[in-house]
């Protein structure tokens, strides 16, 4: 009974050192962090601009309320206005161009 437990807790002392063991391979790399809001800005500008200014139109506008949705890709007010998304990085800018 007690070669039972010793060979027992031997065992499990060897399954902690063993799983253990695979923390001290030397391997120090971390996750990638969450990208900042910086990070984000800067993207998101890039995306909209491709390193120039931009022309974006609506080319499809709904309104959606209390489960009911207008198709207003039509509208007047909606179907010539346009974007202009410009600038880099932190700096960029977007310009509404209101139709008639």
């Amino acid at each position: 009974m007690r070669t039972q437990k010793l060979l027992s807790l031997l065992i499990i002392a060897l399954v902690v050192f063993n799983s253990c063991s695979s923390d001290d391979n030397g391997d120090t790399t971390t996750p990638d962090p969450d990208p900042t809001l910086s990070d984000l800005r800067e993207e998101t500008t890039e995306t909209l601009t491709s390193g120039t200014s931009k022309f974006w139109r609506i080319s499809d506008a709904q309104l959606t309320a209390n489960g009911n949705t207008i198709d207003i890709t039509t509208n007047f007010n909606v179907a010539d206005d346009e974007f202009i998304f410009s600038g880099t990085g932190e700096s960029g800018t977007v310009v509404w161009n209101k139709g008639y």
